[in-house]
């Protein structure tokens, strides 16, 4: 299936996809566009303010604009000045403006999901980060959003991890850590393994407990808003207890040197969690990938006032 995309894509990036609509960021404008590829529509939200240089990492919306056109909120990963940090906008507002969740660790955020009226995130350092009550916030720039750690990682910053956060089919909430190795010769990235741990809370006590088995969900991971889905009845063409990643370095690409801009994408697979886990990657490693097109993303259709998604 092939479909046309309503905007013009070459100063565009994919910064994710999120209840069927897919978000996209345009370096020369700063504008971030939610763009549905199966009706042509088209969302631009505000822009950030925010006066220095800044990349969106993600964009990950609270609902289907088409189910709740009255109220909807957006999150964005934002990567400015060697850190990341999400803002936050209601939509529609009376006053449109983004707010600044900071994050207490002071990592970089690798990812975020909204979940039951709250916001779950994870940095660089594996510090879990949670938003309680986020829908108080009014629109404004200067409302008040608390966040607070409630799992604290190593501390230290792994430089060939990276950790990604999703609700699974069953309401538990899992959090990935992508562990990659990296090719000097081609001076890239390679995942070379996976690890999955649940969300564990009892009262205002938090802990992640190893994971061995998703059962019959396959995780979805990379540009787009982190995905678990139920397949042997819903998308049979997909292995369960698998975990689907997709290169999910734009950013370096897109704003890197034209060689480096060309080296796209690469880091594409499928990870299967039995045993010692199998890997089978959709590109052959041992070949450089040029391509002037934008990264693949992952998105789950959706039908105009109906949602795929829970």
């Amino acid at each position: 299936m092939e479909l046309q995309l309503p905007v013009k894509t070459t100063t565009r990036a994919f910064c994710g996809s999120s209840h069927g609509w897919l978000a996209m960021f345009d370096a020369t404008t700063l504008a971030i566009t939610l763009i549905n590829p199966f009706t042509s529509d088209a969302i631009t939200l505000p822009l950030l303010n925010y006066s220095g240089d800044f990349f969106i990492n993600k964009v990950v919306l609270s609902d289907d604009p088409y189910l709740n056109p009255k109220e909807y909120f957006v999150i964005a990963l934002v990567k400015a000045d060697d850190h990341t940090q999400i803002a936050i906008i209601r939509r529609p507002g009376d006053i449109e403006s983004w707010a600044w969740i900071n994050n207490p660790g002071g990592d970089k955020i690798t990812d975020a999901i909204f979940r039951n009226g709250d916001i779950y995130a994870v940095d660089l350092s594996n510090n879990i980060i949670s938003v309680k009550n986020f829908s108080s916030f009014d629109g404004t720039r200067n409302s008040a959003i608390k966040s607070e750690i409630i799992v604290r990682g190593s501390g230290s910053r792994p430089a060939i991890m990276k950790s990604y956060i999703v609700e699974s089919s069953a309401g538990d909430i899992l959090v990935i850590r992508r562990i990659f190795r990296f090719d000097h010769y081609k001076k890239h990235y390679l995942t070379k393994n996976c690890k999955v741990y649940k969300l564990v809370q009892d009262g205002t006590e938090a802990k992640l407990v190893n994971v061995e088995s998703v059962r019959d969900d396959a995780l979805f991971l990379g540009g787009n808003c982190s995905m678990s889905v139920a397949v042997t009845q819903n998308f049979p063409g997909c292995q369960p207890n698998c975990i689907y990643f997709t290169d999910d370095y734009n950013f370096i690409c897109f704003l890197g040197s034209e060689s480096a801009r060309l080296l796209k994408p690469h880091d594409m697979g499928r990870f299967k969690l039995k045993m010692n886990g199998t890997m089978k990657r959709f590109y052959d490693p041992d070949h450089t990938i040029y391509s002037d097109k934008l990264f693949p993303i992952w998105i789950l259709p959706t039908l105009k006032g109906q949602s795929s998604e829970r």
